[in-house]
């Protein structure tokens, strides 16, 4: 009986970690394509600061189809 109250424990942690994931992937992805860009072109930081956003709205879009996953919704954003 034990087990079936950490089985959701589990699955709620692996999701939190798979957002933190997700997120985080999505910015590094932006910098690192920013600062790419940036050295390319010579523009200081612009690119930078561009794809912290860009990344950031792509983490924040795919943890929200990760949740919609989680909890059964079937609605696409």
């Amino acid at each position: 009986m034990k087990k079936r109250r950490q089985l959701p424990l589990l699955r709620a942690l692996a999701l939190v970690g798979q957002l933190g994931f997700v997120i985080a992937g999505g910015v590094g992805a932006g910098v690192g394509a920013g600062w790419a860009l940036d050295r390319w072109a010579d523009t200081g930081a612009v690119f930078t600061i561009v794809g912290i956003f860009v990344g950031l709205a792509g983490g924040a879009a795919a943890a929200y189809r990760l949740l919609a996953g989680f909890t059964g919704s079937d609605e696409e954003p």
